[in-house]
């Protein structure tokens, strides 16, 4: 009888002592650890991409082994890498506003498509949002947004400060200090060449911008969108000494040395740990600037639209005055509840302001259907028995008064 041959023993791997060895999944420690880093990186490159800095070769940090400590730790490393190794310029550009979705003012979301979109704040995930300026001050109840549908239409400022910013986010621009609007005075629509020649109307804005880098001292920037720097100066330089351009020019002049003054406060806060209200002092600034950008573009349209007026309705009708009142019956004497004063509306659409007392204000000449649209919105009422009888008691003493004179 013959032996079955055994067949050979399987050789048992030898592990070197102290070698990493395979894992229950067959990956080994060393590339886990390097599926780890590669985690790491990219949670550093995209740390990097929102603060607008370029990933940083080399992260040293010290990481708890707890795995939410460890976590923070990181990000919060990573995070002042990246906002360490970022240049000025990768957050800032004139006339842009930044995007924290893709990480750089020169994107499409930076600027508007339409000249007369205002910037209205940011999305929650740090992308620029852009409206209509009209739409704007529709939305947000702007007192005499009704001057913007005038011919020629009128301007209107608008004052808008910590809601730029208040959908953000944390990781996607709040908080992170790198880039921060404090607010912006806007006005519209105000002539793209300054002049008005060229008919076209843009949404103007001066906008305060925070940014910072760690270790260095605060920085805030007027930011104008709408109409570039160079344009404003140009368009001064060929205009009259007082006209809009000039006047504009030294507008923003003025507000970047108040912008430099809140500045160097700041900084001298912060170096003696002082406590300073920036924000505050911005708003400030900001609510000045909406009426000086209002003033600056509108007294021109008022003498236009005065003007206009004068064409359209020619010579006031004063020559009426006193024998339009006499004449009027008890139905064509109104209030003004806006003003309160009377209106005695004669023949022809002649129209005659007063006093109570009868004494004389202005006269104009009323379109056909806007006595009807006056008293619709309540801007008139027909005048009481009592103050008819009143007025009446005045207006003779009044006349009387003209004679004996």
């Amino acid at each position: 009888m013959t032996d079955t041959p055994k067949p050979p023993a399987r050789r048992r791997r030898r592990r070197r002592r102290g070698g990493p060895g395979p894992t229950e999944d067959g990956d080994t420690l060393e590339a886990r650890a390097a599926k780890a880093l590669a985690e790491l990186a990219a949670v550093a490159r995209e740390v990097a991409q929102r603060h607008g800095a370029p990933t940083p070769a080399r992260l040293s940090v010290e990481l708890p082994l707890g795995e939410r400590p460890g976590g923070v730790a990181f990000v919060d490393a990573a995070r002042a890498a990246a906002e360490a190794a970022r240049p000025d310029d990768a957050v800032w550009r004139p006339g842009h506003v930044y995007c924290f979705q893709c990480s750089s003012p020169d994107c499409r979301h930076a600027k508007p498509d339409d000249p007369q979109a205002l910037f209205v704040g940011y999305a929650p995930t740090g992308k620029p949002q852009w409206l209509g300026f009209v739409q704007a001050c529709v939305d947000r109840r702007v007192d005499g947004v009704q001057r913007l549908y005038h011919r020629p239409p009128g301007v209107v400022g608008l004052l808008e400060t910590t809601a730029l910013t208040a959908e953000l986010l944390p990781g996607f621009g709040h908080g992170g200090g790198a880039y921060r609007v404090l607010g912006q005075a806007a006005v519209g629509l105000v002539p793209a060449d300054l002049t008005g020649r060229s008919g076209e109307r843009v949404a103007l804005a001066l906008q305060v911008v925070e940014t910072r880098r760690p270790g260095t001292p605060v920085q805030l920037r007027l930011n104008i969108l709408g109409l570039a720097s160079e344009a404003v100066i140009a368009a001064a330089a060929d205009g009259a000494p007082h006209g809009p351009p000039e006047r504009l020019r030294r507008l923003i002049e003025k507000a970047r040395r108040q912008l430099g003054a809140i500045t160097r406060r700041a900084v001298t806060a912060e170096a003696r740990r002082e406590a300073y209200a920036v924000d505050q002092a911005v708003q400030s600034l900001l609510g000045g600037l909406r009426g000086d950008l209002v003033r600056v573009f509108d007294a021109d349209g008022r003498r236009t639209r005065h003007a206009e007026d004068r064409r359209r309705e020619g010579e006031r009708p004063t020559s009426n005055v006193w024998r339009d009142a006499r004449q009027a019956g008890d139905d064509r004497v109104f209030h003004d509840a806006h003003r309160e004063t009377l209106v005695v509306v004669g023949p022809k659409g002649r129209a005659h302001v007063f006093t109570a007392e009868a004494r004389h204000v202005t006269s104009m000449r009323l379109e056909p259907g806007e006595l009807e649209r006056r008293l619709a919105k309540r801007r008139w009422r027909l005048a009481h028995p009592e103050e008819v009888r009143v007025f009446r008691q005045h207006l003779a003493a009044s006349a009387d008064a003209r004679e004996a004179g």
